[in-house]
């Protein structure tokens, strides 16, 4: 795979072999060329998810007898797959995405193919060329975007260039140092006609002339001058050993130097060979770093010398000469400088080493025994260990077994975190290629489809992808491509709930601090033997897995309830009912083993794992042991709870829920004693009344502790415990106390005492009912019928923005987008704002960042931790007025961010780690960007020292983001920060709105400083730039044109959200029709006699007429984007064009205006309004004549549709949820034709009802947009109507749902398609399905994947309804059921969106009738 220039050879089979399907002259089109390009390459299979700008390359796919598409549900998941494919076989993967967001979803595969160096060659489709630079739909600069992050990529513009760039890209991808490549093919390119020339030369002279040659025979034998004179030894070599195993083995046999292997480098030397070390680095083995430390000739092969491995460069093999040798002369001294350096492949400069070591008779004449004494010395005082609690499954144990069972031979595939690291550490490999894993990247979510791809190029070896239940949720969506391509992958989840790595980090270096690191829910944390989403295994894993059929999952455990006469499952076991089983990596487990030895589980406990707001366990220790009695555990309600007195499972500190700024829980923890008489040692925390705490002995374990600092009376005291069931009382003991502390333990009689029913309290208590559109609580937490009341502290308001913004479902006289006199920095005056700190108290640079954000009047953020994001998080958890909402994946919190933003007018703010953290919020910034949503997005990178050393999840995102982001910052300063950020917030809402990137290195997170709250902005050019007051004189141009008209329309989009009452106010004036965009929608109300609706592709026919003939145009707010426009020079040919909008690059980029005016459409619109009321505009326009004809067309073509028997039409759901909504709904949607419904049938009374990715169209974006607009609008019903395949791209975020408990439902219109791609290839393609069946092929007949069990498994209420006389009942109940639920609509895949006018059409093109069930 890296080979020289010389030695390369294409992985394809040679043209000449390939009998190709066309006749040499008969042309074929673009997308059949680019398909049998990939033929020639030998390409067997790819991993394609369609859209619209791929389609023609899917379709050619299905005629292709050589390549299998093997259907991902998430692109991201293809990227992945595909690398696992190249990783598993060394043959370049292929992906194939559509454009936009399936584009940009490829992106943090494509940046860890890059700094993982693996073939991989990324197929994307394009907007038609002479859209592009337009915004067309789903346009995004995807070159631009991957500029940094690929070896190469191409943007095709002529069609006879396909074959030379197909076989460049493969020859680029595999040579040198390997990478990913990317081709953008537009859509217009895929549907030309052509002959193709195969024979085409490369255009590569100059990286031909860069690659290397073969090894100097002078430096090989300076290589062997030295190993001779060397003593201590140590062999270091990476990934770029992968295809030089059979070399190495031969080198090491010749001078028995031991091997050490980077996480890259793992299987390129056997593992449980003598001579290995295993791993070095920071998780590496002691004897391993020992050996480097100690050596005097470190020889690296194939390395990149990254900080995960070097730790202190200064310090790494500071005692030995370097030798490295490498395919990429870019590594070579980068980090570490050698002593002796080969720019060369790796295969071929071991050749000419052990050729020169074997005419030297090496093997007699080097001893190195000294040196292998001293190593097995610390291989023996330092081993791979572990310790064992009870019957708690230590997960080293759980790889190591299953390393004895698979004997060291199967493929593994890993997530990234604590499995990931022991999994490299436990499992013994043998060969290269069975590792797969993320690993300079440090992608979260690579590890199960990575398996997907290994298992397509191995079928016949065993592949298990050891994962943890963090990265298993990013990317739980492929486990329906698991089951429809019956690959038999095998799931080892190493399942602690926990965002293991980062757990580690704050136990180590944050005092044990949890900030958003839990993954569970902290409302139902039942800690027995483990639990996904807090409710236990038994009743979600076997869902979860068992939702897409038998997936094999291999674990080990044992039968609860059946004790030690069960014996374990071990392998290739589904799980059955009764079975309950974890691989609890977060450490001890204690007294679970009690619990599992003969105890029995009560209906009592089956009652409170359902029901109880907080659950906790006090069993198996010996102080209070209660594993064998009938009480499982203690809960209370919160209504005037003084104390609560309850055990977790671990002995680590649990933390405090933050309610509105306040602790809702007290801080506790649990020790089970060896001695109770050692006094333990206290910890000082902060709680509200009262905390339970750990003990800092680790031989007192198993009482708890409540520690207080307001009682000053201590002798004779009593702690009151009072609950809406029970007051009791509990005498302390008497004993000296410190000052005004105490501590004391609750004895077993004691708490064995305490009723049963306790326990099982909450499932009868008497609720309110809610009403459907409003919840009755003012609590920002939505009151669920699995959530007890409670009342919380109530934070401190900060002060009002300076900029006002509209609120979701009101009125505002204000908008983010206003001219550049009105503009006020949106940070509230440092003079109003009280800080936590002192004025001159140093604070770490996160906790400035942390203020910065609370000075912006930032309540809730959207953050997802990572390792260069920590300090963040942990300065969060510091702060009592920002709340944040832990997403499943950094995708669905840039969404939610998103929906924040729409839903209120106010930014949203997400924040994520570096790397793969950074690159997951790519397609939510393209899609804020392209649509002017209002964002701020924060992101964690390496230290300064790091950047461009391509550290652990280094990426260059500032690079990557630059041209889809309306502005980014890399803070190169700590003392900057607090200008960075108000310069972001203002750059976001002024002007026109859009998405900001900061991107701060971990150094200055951590940096200590005062900041100064008062430094002025540096803008001068952009505020230099920002609109005026409009021009008097163009207004009255402007009513001039109104009242000679006699067919106008007001044709208004996004650009007006903020100006609806002046928009209202206007047409009261005049009587001008109104028709608005998709962006638009809400902006006038929908059920206005005087509104068309939407115009557009799928518009209504009286928009689209009224357009078409009307004789001026009144563009506010918009973009004359092709969706809407058609064909440009139809799109109102009749009409003079005003066009006013805030952003002068809109105004006749796509269609030229007879009068322009740049400018915030508010202001304009008040200054025309003011114009009109002076000139008596009432008396004098009349339209009815106009009018009566757009009624005519009205009535002639309606929005309409068909029923078929029993069948639900999609319309009819949404027309059903707007009459019991009465139109008042949030809703928010996915993208395809639920979208387009959603558009027409729901009838939107206001501004911000309305969320959707309009410009980019991003998949997955209803349901993490629904996130973000409940937690901004709490007292309003939100709902997500989605599709199936935009759902399951974002189906994690039910977690989040659950345990936030947003009452959020969710319309889901499951019609088992990628409905809008059937729709264009049921009128363009003849009907011929190419990847756009979502379900199982083996079962049609099912419902395939379950999405009722998802939402089981998550513990949301969900129903199916499959005809349409339920539909209406099942609505309602949706809607009454408190808290979150999830509607299953089965709609026909038949149905079309009509009116369409097709891509590039006119309206005398609109098609207005026919579906599926007609051929065309």
């Amino acid at each position: 795979m890296a080979a020289t220039a010389k030695e390369v050879t294409p992985t394809t089979s040679p043209s000449s072999d390939l009998v190709s399907r066309y006749a040499p002259e008969e042309s074929r089109k673009g997308a059949d060329i680019i398909v049998e390009a990939l033929e020639r390459e030998g390409v067997k299979h790819v991993f394609a998810y369609p859209g619209e700008a791929s389609v023609d390359i899917h379709q050619a796919l299905t005629r292709s007898n050589v390549i299998r598409n093997v259907l991902p549900r998430h692109e991201q998941g293809g990227v992945f797959a595909a690398e696992g494919y190249a990783r598993s076989s060394g043959l370049p993967g292929v992906c194939i995405a559509t454009s936009g967001p399936g584009a940009t979803n490829l992106v943090s595969g494509l940046a860890d193919a890059m700094i993982d160096s693996i073939p991989l060659v990324a197929i994307t489709g394009q907007v038609p060329r002479r859209m592009i630079g337009t915004d067309a739909f789903q346009e995004t600069p995807i070159v631009e975007v991957t500029r940094s992050i690929t070896k190469h990529n191409y943007l095709v513009l002529d069609i006879d260039d396909i074959p030379r760039i197909v076989s460049e890209a493969f020859f680029l991808a595999t040579s040198g140092r390997p990478g990913p490549v990317l081709i953008d093919v537009p859509k217009d390119i895929q549907e030309q006609l052509a002959v193709p020339n195969w024979n085409q030369p490369f255009r590569l002279s100059g990286y031909m002339s860069r690659l290397p040659k073969e090894p100097s025979e002078a430096h090989l034998e300076q290589i062997v001058r030295l190993i001779f004179e060397s003593k201590k030894p140590v062999l270091y070599v990476g990934g770029g050993c992968l295809n030089s195993g059979e070399e190495l083995k031969r080198f090491a046999e010749l001078t028995g130097i031991p091997v050490t292997c980077t996480l890259m480098g793992l299987g390129s030397f056997p593992t449980s060979d003598p001579l290995s070390l295993q791993m070095l680095g920071m998780h590496g083995t002691v004897y391993a770093n020992y050996a480097v430390d100690k050596s005097d000739l470190l020889l690296s092969f194939g390395v990149r010398f990254d900080d995960h491995v070097t730790g202190k460069l200064e310090a790494f093999a500071s005692r030995a000469k370097i030798v490295h040798i490498d395919v990429d002369s870019a590594e070579i001294g980068k980090n570490k400088q050698p002593h002796v350096s080969v720019h060369s492949d790796v295969k071929l400069a071991l050749k000419g080493i052990n050729r020169t070591l074997e005419s030297k008779g090496a093997k007699l004449e080097l001893d190195y025994t000294a040196w292998w004494e001293e190593l097995i010395e610390q291989k023996v005082k330092y081993p791979l260990t572990y310790k064992t609690f009870g019957e708690a499954i230590p997960p080293q144990y759980a790889v190591q077994l299953l390393y004895e069972l698979t004997d060291g031979n199967v493929i593994i595939s890993t997530g990234v975190g604590q499995h990931q690291m022991w999994a490299a550490q436990f499992y013994k490999y043998k060969r290269p290629r069975q590792w797969l894993t993320s690993g300079g990247f440090g992608a979260m979510g690579f590890g199960l489809p990575a398996a997907i791809g290994a298992a397509v190029a191995n079928p016949g070896d065993v592949v298990v992808d050891i994962d943890g239940d963090g990265s298993f949720m990013m990317n739980v969506q492929e486990l329906a491509t698991i089951r429809v391509e019956n690959l038999p992958i095998k799931i080892l989840l190493l399942n602690n709930q926990h965002l293991g790595m980062v757990v580690q980090w704050e136990d180590r270096f944050c005092k044990a601090n949890r900030a958003d690191s839990y993954l569970g829910n902290p409302s139902n944390k039942v800690y027995f033997h483990g639990n996904v989403f807090g409710c236990p295994w038994k009743d979600c894993m076997e869902k979860l897995v068992l939702l897409f059929g038998a997936v094999d999952v291999l674990m080990r455990g044992s039968l609860l309830g059946e004790g030690d006469e069960a014996s374990p499952l071990l392998r290739g076991s589904q799980i059955s009912a009764p079975f309950v089983a974890s691989f609890s990596s977060r450490g001890p487990n204690p007294g679970s083993g009690n619990l599992l030895k003969g105890s029995k589980v009560t209906p009592a406990y089956e009652a409170v794992a359902r029901t109880a707001l907080v659950l906790q366990f006090a069993y198996g220790a010996s102080h209070l042991n209660l594993a064998t009695t009938e009480n499982p555990g203690l809960v209370y309600d919160f209504d005037k709870m003084s104390c609560t007195i309850s055990m977790p499972w671990r002995p680590h500190l649990v933390g405090t829920k933050s309610i509105n700024g306040s602790s809702m829980l007290p801080r506790f923890g649990y020790d089970a004693p060896t001695d109770p008489s050692v006094q333990p040692q206290h910890e000082k925390r902060q709680t509200v009344n009262c905390r339970c705490f750990q003990a800092k002995s680790p031989q007192y374990r198993s009482s708890i502790y409540v520690q207080c600092y307001t009682i000053k009376a201590l002798k004779g005291l009593q702690i009151t415990v009072k609950s809406t069931s029970l007051l009791f009382t509990y005498p302390l003991q008497n004993r000296s106390f410190k000052a005004s502390k105490f501590a004391f333990h609750i004895k077993e009689e004691f708490i064995a005492k305490l009723p049963l029913t306790m326990a099982a309290t909450t499932a009868n208590t008497p609720l309110l009912k809610p009403s459907p559109l409003a919840s009755s609580s003012k609590s920002s937490i939505p009151i669920s019928k699995s959530v007890l009341h409670f009342r919380t502290i109530p934070r401190k308001l900060t002060p009002p923005r300076s900029l006002s913004v509209s609120s979701s479902l009101s009125q505002s006289n204000s908008t983010p987008g206003s001219t550049a006199s009105a503009v006020a920095p949106t940070k509230a005056p440092t003079h109003d704002f009280i800080s936590r700190y002192a004025p001159d108290e140093p604070r770490k640079g996160a906790d400035i960042l942390v203020e910065a954000l609370e000075r912006e009047g930032v309540k809730d953020v959207f953050a997802y931790p990572g390792g260069a994001s920590l300090e963040i998080h942990q300065a969060l958890t510091r702060s009592k007025l920002i709340r944040n909402v832990l997403p499943r994946h950094e995708q669905g919190g840039v969404f939610a961010a998103e929906g924040y933003a729409r839903s209120s007018g106010l930014p949203g703010v997400c924040i994520a780690t570096s790397g793969p953290g950074a690159t997951n919020l790519v397609s939510g910034l393209a899609d804020a960007m392209i649509d002017s949503i209002p964002l701020v997005a924060i992101t964690g990178q390496v230290p300064r020292r790091m950047i461009g050393t391509d550290a652990f999840q280094e990426t260059p995102i500032v690079e990557v983001t630059r041209s889809i982001t309306k502005h980014n910052y890399l803070v190169l300063d700590i003392d900057d920060i607090p200008r960075i950020v108000s310069e972001a917030f203002f750059l976001a809402t002024s002007g026109r709105p859009g998405p900001v990137l900061i991107d701060v290195p971990k150094d200055i997170q951590q940096q200590l400083a005062v900041p100064n709250w008062n430094q002025p902005l540096r803008l001068s050019g952009y505020m230099s730039r920002l609109p005026k007051e409009p021009n008097e004189s163009l207004l009255e141009q402007i009513v001039r044109l109104v009242f000679e008209s006699k067919k106008p329309v007001l044709y208004v989009g996004g650009g007006c959200l903020n100006s609806n009452e002046e928009l209202k106010r206007f047409v009261e004036l005049t009587g001008i029709p109104v028709t608005t965009t998709l962006m638009g929608l809400g902006s006038f109300p929908s059920p206005d006699p005087l509104s068309l609706q939407m115009l557009g592709m799928h518009g209504t026919v009286y928009a689209n007429y009224a357009v078409d003939n009307s004789d001026l145009l009144l563009a506010f707010g918009v973009r004359f984007d092709d969706r809407v426009t058609g064909k440009l020079e139809a799109f109102a040919s009749r009409a003079k064009i005003v066009h006013i909008d805030i952003d002068s690059a809109e105004i006749g980029k796509n269609k030229q205006p007879h009068v322009s005016v740049c400018s915030d459409v508010k202001l304009a619109l008040k200054g025309i309004n003011k114009i009109l009321e002076s000139k008596g505009a009432k008396v004098k326009l009349d339209y009815s004549a106009w009018r009566n004809e757009l009624n005519e067309q009205k009535v002639k073509y309606p929005l309409n549709y068909k029923t078929f028997g029993e069948a639900i039409p999609p319309q009819y759901a949404i027309q059903v949820l707007d009459e019991l909504t009465d139109g008042n709904a949030i809703i928010s949607t996915g993208v395809g034709q639920h979208q387009m419904w959603a558009a027409q049938f729901y009838k939107y009374k206001k501004p911000r009802q309305w969320l959707t990715s309009g410009g980019l169209g991003a998949m997955g974006f209803g349901l993490p947009a629904a996130i973000g607009a409940a937690v901004a609008n709490p007292g309003s019903v939100v709902v997500d109507i989605d599709g199936d395949g935009s759902f399951m791209m974002n189906v994690q975020e039910l977690a989040t749902i659950r345990v936030e408990n947003l009452p959020i439902k969710i319309l889901l219109l499951n019609n088992q398609h990628l409905g809008m791609v059937v729709q264009w290839e049921d009128r363009f393609y003849k009907a011929n399905r190419a990847h756009t069946y979502l379900g199982n092929p083996s079962n049609e007949s099912d419902i395939f994947p379950n999405m009722l069990k998802f939402a089981e498994a998550c513990g949301i209420p969900a129903a199916r309804v499959t005809k349409k006389e339920d539909l209406r009942q099942a609505i309602q109940k949706m809607l009454e059921t408190p808290g979150p639920y999830l509607l299953d609509v089965i709609v026909p895949h038949q149905e079309h969106v009509l009116p369409m006018i097709p891509g590039g059409g006119a309206f005398k093109d609109v098609i207005t009738d026919g579906d599926g069930r007609t051929k065309y």
